[in-house]
């Protein structure tokens, strides 16, 4: 679940960073807070993107685990259990990916810099 508070955390930054940009133009914030907000979207962005990475890599070491289970499992060499808990993993890794990329999630895209 930190994939999912690390992509909220984005869009709070973002939206934050956008507040104090606005206010910035009629002087009402300093330049410490609008320099403030943008280390932390800045920061939030970078945990974001890392967190994605390593969910993007287990994904892809859950699907190739799942493929060769697949195969054992055709050759009666494994159990069909054994399919079913490489298929589980890989399903809650899908899942936990595309919750972050929900309601705007995605991260990276350089908005309000």
């Amino acid at each position: 679940m930190a994939y999912v508070d690390a992509a909220g955390d984005v869009r709070t930054a973002q939206a934050r960073l956008e507040r104090t940009a606005k206010l910035a133009g009629s002087n009402d914030v300093s330049r410490l807070e609008l320099d403030l907000d943008k280390a932390a979207m800045d920061t939030a962005q970078r945990k974001a993107e890392l967190l994605r990475t390593l969910v993007d890599i287990a994904r892809s070491a859950a699907a190739a685990e799942h493929e060769q289970v697949r195969k054992l499992v055709d050759e009666r060499v494994l159990p069909q259990s054994r399919l079913a808990e490489t298929e589980a993993r890989l399903k809650i890794l899908e899942l936990i990916a595309r919750s972050g990329q929900e309601r705007g999630g995605g991260v990276g895209d350089g908005k309000a810099r």
